[in-house]
Order: C-alpha cells, then structure tokens, then sequence
C-alpha cells in the first residue's frame, strides 16, 4: 500500500504545481554522502537546456571507500550502476546503510523523484550497484562489502520490494568496511538484453584475471547457482556493456578493453583485447539499444573512445572537456552521451554532430565532488 500511496500523491503534487515550461526528461546521479544519501536531478528542456540540480533524500546513508592513500576524492563505489531508470522506475543504492531505494518519476515533473516506501535491507554490506529488469519485475543488487553477494527482490506497486532467494555469494575476500580497493570489490550488475540472465562483473585482485559471474533468468526468477567466468587477460573486469546477449564489452584499466563472447551456458570468453593508446584508467563503459557503438570512459583521460562493434576495434576518439578533467559514470539517450567528470560538471557529448563539442553542466556550487557516482536519464 506504501507504493500505491505514494503514487497517488505524486499524482496529486503534479497536478497541483504545474510547472511553467515543458521539461519531461531529467538526468541524475547519486551524492553518496556518509552523511545521509541524495539522488541529484537535473530537468532537461525542450530545447535541451538543464535546469539547476535539487536532491532529493535516498531514506540512507552513502559510503565513501579507500585506497592505498587513504579515503578517495572521487568514484566513491568503485562501481557502474549504482543508479539505474528504467521507463518511470529509478533504483540506487544507500551504501553507508546496506539498502536499496525505488523511486517513482513523475511524468511531468522527473526532476522530483519520489521515494517508495522505505529502503529495503540488501542483506549483505555495502551495495554499490543496481539492476533493473522490466520484463522480470526484478531489481538485483550487488554487495561489495564484508558480506559481499547479490540479493534480488520482486518490485510491484502493491508491495513494493520483497526479498526474491538468499544472498549469493560473490569473490570478494577479507574487505574492510568502508571498503579498500578498487581491486577485490564488485563492478557492475546488469541483465543481459532479453533479460534471460543476470551479470556481475567483480574485479578481482588486480594481478590476475577478474570475475563474471552470471545466473539465469527463468519463470521470474533469478537463479541461486552462478555460472563463473574469469575471461583471459582481463584483469580488474569493470563496466559491461552488451551488444547483443551473445557479445558484450567489459573495460578494464590495465589497457583499455575486451570484447567477450557469451555462450549458451552463459560461460563468458574473451575474444579481442583492445588497447586504448594513452589511456590511463579505463572503468566506464556506455551504449544504447541497438548500437554499433560501446564509449569508454576514463578517469584520467578528458576524451572519450568509441569502440567499433562490428570489427571490434577503435572506431574513432571523441574531444573531451579538458578542464574537466577525466570521465567517469556516463548515460546515453538519443544521441548525447551525458558523463559525470572529474571535476564538478556533467559533460554533454553529441554523437552525431562533432561540431557540437561537449557542452557542460557546471556543478561546482553542488559541494563535496567525492561522493559523486553514477549516471542516468529519464
């Protein structure tokens, strides 16, 4: 009842407050602050201009983890996926209190999502990215934390998110809590395209090969026994992205990236390694239905590689935003790509016209820039 609630109200809010321009899309990104957790949103225009970022409260806490130098200044999960949208759904993760949060998106105002119900426990520790399947009506998790595994839960307005099966175990040994990597912690989760499957990529130690772990999808339900894959020369397995339920992308940022093959059993092989020229860290991967294309993004690199799908090589290099330091979590709808960077903007790149440049979304009056992760549109 909780959900139905708070749809009605959200039903009632939008008609009461009209807005005064047509904006009916929106981005957000999660502000993982240990202090209490906020989804940012920025409405886009008609005209493709964005209005200013609001927050608004996950009902948690976020999580800012560490590396060999102490608490990290950026990428505060390690992760890809740590918020997803999926038609009027939006799901993210409060890593400081072990739950996951969905939201309602207003069709006419997406720029205030609104909580359904009370977060859920993830049943293990530190969830640091989400996945949403519409066909399934099934939200999964991933836990990076001292209790690492993936949880699943069945997502309806009536009852909103009850718990689908037991935790299942990931590779993931010995953490601290906040986490210490990036090696040895979770990636991204994601359902392949018909959404027959689950994928989980976990980045391993960092020397020898990473992880994918995938389960069947069957009757609505996600299977409690993974089929394990560690592809050849992939270590630190980070973003995925797929092109086809048979082939994806998975970037690492020991070189770049590798395009991998899917067979039936849902074993997980490598089948080109691409190497990205001066490419210094590789994590975020980006595409859309239907695209030749996979983007990768780069934490130390201002410009964007598009991989070429059907050769399974470089494609070309998009400019990036110089001052922007590096790219991080990315999004794409129709043909922008929207991507968190480095410093405190949103880089705004066109696909199809060059000439366009990346525009950018400056966000350097939003505060603290570490807790910053994540990307999706509405």
């Amino acid at each position: 009842m909780k959900f139905i609630n708070a749809l009605l109200v959200t039903a009632s809010l939008t008609h009461a407050h009209p807005k005064p321009h047509k904006s009916d899309r929106a981005l957000y990104f999660l502000d993982s602050d240990p202090q209490g957790a906020s989804v940012v949103s920025i409405s886009i225009a008609e005209d493709g201009s964005f209005g200013q970022p609001r927050r608004t409260s996950t009902g948690g806490r976020g999580l800012i983890s560490s590396n060999v130098n102490g608490t990290v200044t950026m990428d505060p999960l390690f992760s890809q996926g740590s918020i997803v949208v999926s038609g009027n759904r939006l799901f993210t993760v409060n890593a400081g209190s072990n739950t996951l949060a969905a939201f309602h998106i207003p069709k006419e105002n997406p720029a205030r999502p609104v909580l359904l119900g009370e977060p859920v426990d993830t049943v293990g520790t530190v969830p640091n990215t989400v996945a949403y399947s519409r066909k399934n009506k099934i939200a999964c998790v991933a836990n990076t934390g001292t209790k690492p595994g993936v949880q699943c839960f069945t997502v309806s307005d009536c009852d909103g998110l009850k718990p689908q099966g037991s935790l299942k175990p990931l590779p993931v040994f010995g953490q601290t809590s906040p986490p210490t990597g990036p090696p040895n912690t979770v990636s991204n989760i994601l359902f392949n395209p018909s959404e027959t499957a689950l994928f989980v990529t976990i980045k391993g130690n960092g020397m020898e090969n990473g992880f994918v772990y995938a389960y069947k999808v069957e009757d609505g339900r996600v299977s409690e026994e993974a089929v394990k894959s560690q592809p050849n020369n992939l270590p630190v397995a980070f973003g995925m992205s797929f092109i086809s339920d048979a082939s994806a992308v998975v970037s690492t940022p020991a070189y770049g990236a590798a395009f991998v093959s899917i067979t039936h059993d849902l074993t997980v092989l490598t089948k080109t390694n691409i190497t990205v020229p001066k490419q210094m860290a590789t994590c975020w991967t980006a595409t859309s239905a239907g695209s030749s294309s996979v983007y990768l993004l780069d934490a130390a690199v201002p410009d964007v590689t598009a991989l070429n799908a059907k050769n399974m090589a470089i494609g070309r290099t998009l400019p990036g935003y110089t001052a922007g330091k590096g790219n991080f979590d990315a999004i794409i709808s129709g043909s922008k790509i929207y991507v968190l960077q480095a410093a405190p903007a949103i880089a705004v790149f066109d696909l199809q016209h060059n000439s366009y440049g990346p525009k950018v979304i400056d966000l350097s009056g939003l505060g603290n820039r570490a807790p910053w992760t994540g990307m999706a549109v509405y």
